[in-house]
């Protein structure tokens, strides 16, 4: 048993030191200038996610970069219809000038959008690390991940095909969105389970946006709408989109959550994007 258990200890320890020859932690926070040619994309990771190894980044066929517990790391990318991957697999439209923040927190382990004004907060709170990966770091990724990431795209080809059809099609538009069994709550609490909860229709377009029930319709201008965000509740991982609207010294919250199996994260990052399209601006840290 004492030899199982050093044997653990210095594979352990050499797991470790090998994700340092790839990577450098710095708890020194780092901002880069946005790029008019670029989007600018934070990942930010809040606790451990289902992998038990450090988890990586990639954006279509390019490695990002190492991403451990409680640390983000940033990227200029190309502006377009991008695959962002690492534990799961998600399409995000980024535009050039734009910054972005994607989170990944404790339990969920996909990529939320959030408001990019809350870089700094949500680094300062949560103590994220700043990770630079190396040039050793990006080749070890194109060695040993790349592969996973074909033999993904080959295994959902048809979904794949269907998404950059339908981004030729449209030019991947937002707006107008409409979303069926969308919970609405003006106020959060513990209990608010979406399956106990009244359901409706969620309308946006680029100057209002509504829900409506059988016996309530609620209407939100865009021209009031001061911050869109993402906002978490409990440890089931329940993804609610919330919004701040209203006068000045009068704002008041609504938060919305798509009810439907697997559409947490899907409905939040559709109602997020159009959202912060109506709204048409971008706050850079």
């Amino acid at each position: 048993m004492k030899i199982i258990a050093v044997g653990l200890f210095v594979l352990f320890l050499a797991s470790t030191v090998h994700a340092g020859e790839h990577y450098v932690a710095s708890e020194s926070p780092a901002f880069p200038r946005p790029r008019p040619d670029r989007a600018l994309i934070y990942f930010a990771k809040v606790g451990p996610t289902v992998a038990l190894r450090d988890d990586d980044v990639f954006v279509d066929a390019e490695p990002i970069g190492y991403l451990p517990k409680n640390s983000y790391t940033t990227a200029f990318v190309e502006p377009g219809l991008r695959n962002v991957w690492s534990v799961t697999y998600h399409w995000f439209r980024f535009r050039a000038g734009k910054t972005y923040l994607l989170r990944a927190e404790k339990g969920v382990p996909d990529w939320f959008l959030d408001d990019p004004a809350k870089i700094r907060k949500v680094i300062s709170k949560h103590r994220l690390t700043h990770v630079t990966t190396n040039d050793a770091g990006l080749i070890a990724l194109r060695q040993t991940r790349l592969g996973a990431y074909w033999k993904k795209r080959q295994e959902s080809r048809g979904m794949f095909d269907k998404v950059m059809k339908k981004a030729g099609q449209a030019g991947y538009q937002t707006l107008p969105l409409q979303l069926d069994n969308v919970v609405y709550k003006d106020r959060l609490k513990w209990y608010n389970w979406p399956w106990l909860s009244r359901r409706g229709r969620l309308t946006v377009n680029g100057t209002m946006v509504r829900w409506t029930s059988r016996k309530t319709v609620v209407e939100i201008p865009v021209a009031q709408i001061q911050q869109v965000s993402f906002e978490k509740l409990g440890t089931a991982g329940v993804a609610w989109t919330r919004i701040r609207y209203g006068p000045p010294g009068a704002s008041r919250n609504a938060f919305l959550l798509s009810a439907v199996k697997a559409g947490y994260l899907y409905g939040h990052n559709r109602k997020f994007t159009a959202i912060r399209d109506a709204l048409g601006r971008n706050e850079n840290p």
